[in-house]
């Protein structure tokens, strides 16, 4: 199969009977035979199983494709890419990818805290995505005795317009000079529905290894779209819910649960840049 788009940006897709330096021949919808001259085309392409075609129509793949709203996926950017992100236009988060499967990430808010990402994957198969991500995080100037390491292990299934991502991680954290396990668990799922949106759910959980019993840990879950414009830049909205919950016992011994939700609405934009050789 492959797809033209046409001086007036009309799509056509069909199966390909020939495919030479200069036309393309293919047969649409199992019965008309068309002939293409190359150089009379905006865009054409020979599809294969990265492509992802909905009602008929192919989509411009996105090269912002590595993640969800504050989540990760196993993805990489591909080779030679830089990406900014600007959340709440005050969190600012930099990709930039060493290899088609390795990025080097960096991220601040005014200086603090200071954080940097390492994210290496493999890919076994067109659909499954193994990937490792390792994180540093230091407060900075807000809490200059604060910082953070952490390791995660990224499970992608799908193509980068549609799939879903499971993400457990232990880390450490360091107060003050004393140190604090971390257990905690990412989960995203994505689906691409047009040209322009994709349909974007994610949700956290993190818990203390060391803390009381009681405390069974901090929550977010959230769901929104993406917005692309064009194949380079990408407005992000959430919405969702944070919390924590605890268990308390009464003087019989029977547990209550004491949940705390806000609500929280995420927004970022994105813009991707890619480096000839």
């Amino acid at each position: 199969m492959a797809v033209v788009v046409l001086k007036n940006y009309n799509q056509i897709i069909g199966e390909v009977l020939e495919n030479s330096d200069t036309k393309l021949i293919l047969l649409i919808r199992g019965k008309e035979k068309r002939t293409f001259f190359k150089n009379e085309l905006r865009f054409f392409k020979v599809l294969n199983e990265y492509d992802t075609v909905i009602r008929g129509k192919y989509m411009f793949p996105s090269q912002a494709k590595t993640g969800y709203f504050l989540t990760s996926s196993a993805l990489t950017l591909g080779k030679r890419k830089l990406s900014l992100n600007g959340s709440y236009f005050l969190y600012t988060d930099a990709q930039y990818s060493i290899s088609d499967n390795v990025d080097l990430g960096f991220s601040s808010m005014f200086g603090a805290p200071l954080s940097t990402t390492f994210k290496a994957k493999y890919s076994p198969s067109s659909t499954l995505h193994l990937g490792v991500k390792a994180y540093a995080s230091w407060s900075s100037y807000i809490q200059l005795s604060t910082s953070i390491f952490a390791g995660q292990a990224l499970i992608t299934n799908g193509s980068p317009e549609k799939n879903i991502t499971i993400g457990p991680g232990f880390g450490v954290s360091r107060v003050d000079g004393d140190n604090m396990g971390i257990l905690f668990s990412t989960f995203g799922i994505k689906s691409r529905i047009s040209q322009k949106l994709t349909l974007v759910g994610e949700g956290l959980f993190v818990k203390e290894t060391q803390s009381r019993a009681q405390f069974l840990g901090i929550f977010s879950a959230m769901g929104g779209i993406q917005q692309h414009i064009g194949r380079k830049q990408m407005m992000s909205y959430g919405l969702g819910v944070v919390g924590y919950q605890f268990i308390s016992f009464n003087f019989w011994g029977i547990p209550n649960s004491d949940d705390e939700l806000f609500p929280m609405f995420y927004f970022g934009y994105r813009k991707t840049f890619s480096f000839k050789k």
